[in-house]
């Protein structure tokens, strides 16, 4: 395809219209205090999102710690890591997130709309790994 202007003399005999209309399906997100135009496709990012993996670490971390503390309650267990109970429940549970979207995030392959803020505020996680998929916007495996 070339671009035509109209004050070339050619541009009447274009086979191309004057107006132009590129449907793209995409959304608005914000990102911080950005606003960012996601464009839906099947492709995920290709670069691995510090912020997330950071977040399962962190979830990692704390399951290991719940554990190891056996009988501790939710409450002091929290209190230790300076957060309320109902965060580190929710941190905790990415612990048992199903290992491709584990992969997938350490690979940088999530959707794109899956940021850390989104994943941390997820409070109906589901236990079974084809539910988190479809509820994080993962395809099915």
């Amino acid at each position: 395809m070339r671009w035509i202007s109209d004050d070339e003399p050619d541009a009447a005999e274009s086979p191309f219209p004057e107006t132009w209309t590129l449907d793209v399906p995409c959304r608005l997100a914000r990102r911080g205090e950005q606003l960012r135009i996601i464009i839906e496709s099947s492709e995920s990012t290709s670069k691995p999102d510090a912020a997330l993996i950071k977040l399962l670490q962190r979830a990692n971390r704390w399951r290991l710690r719940a554990e190891a503390e056996e009988g501790a309650s939710m409450e002091v267990l929290a209190k230790e890591q300076g957060v309320t109970p109902s965060y580190f429940a929710r941190i905790v549970r990415l612990a048992y997130l199903a290992p491709d979207i584990v992969e997938a995030i350490v690979d940088g392959k999530q959707p794109a709309t899956l940021t850390a803020t989104k994943l941390a505020r997820v409070y109906d996680l589901p236990i079974e790994w084809p539910a988190q998929r479809h509820r994080l916007g993962f395809p099915s495996a």
